[in-house]
């Protein structure tokens, strides 16, 4: 008898503790798409704004990044903790995307590590010769970088794509 209150036991201490692993992971999972789900809407609002729907795109932690179903407009939201905004922006008067990647150098001793400070998608414009940045990732906003490197490598060509 003492044998199958010992299995209880251990069962239920077992239920227990995967609760309080999945819990906050699930709370976590829950808040990332919520946040993802808020910032894809308010892209396809600023689409549908210019009388059109949202085609390609994607999201991040801090931002999201697509164009209209027409391809005549980069879409851009940017949520971060500093200066959140979205933008518009006509492939007729983009003339060129880079990626810029800024790093700090940090020595620990003998070793120098470099840190990506932020990413940027630097936009030049064909009229007044302006260049306009797209911050995607800035280190005070979100430390845990996901996959915003290549989200950038990947919307740089896409962009130049659609200006040609």
């Amino acid at each position: 008898m003492n044998y199958y209150k010992m299995e209880l036991d251990i069962t239920i201490i077992g239920l227990i503790a995967m609760a309080l692993c999945i819990i906050p992971l699930q709370i976590m999972y829950k808040s990332k798409r919520k946040n993802s789900l808020k910032i894809t809407d308010a892209l396809k609002q600023l689409a549908n704004e210019l009388g059109t729907e949202l085609s390609t795109f994607d999201t991040a932690s801090s931002f999201a990044l697509g164009y209209t179903a027409d391809n005549s407009h980069l879409l851009f939201n940017y949520t971060g903790k500093a200066d959140p905004f979205q933008q518009a922006i006509p492939f007729s008067e983009i003339s060129n995307c880079r990626l810029l990647v800024n790093r700090t150098s940090k020595k620990a001793g003998k070793e120098t590590t470099s840190i990506i400070d932020r990413i940027m998608l630097e936009l030049d414009m064909k009229h007044g010769g302006k260049k306009l940045n797209l911050t995607l990732f800035n280190y005070d906003n979100f430390i845990p970088m996901y996959n915003e490197l290549q989200l950038a490598h990947k919307w740089e060509i896409e962009i130049n794509r659609l200006i040609d």
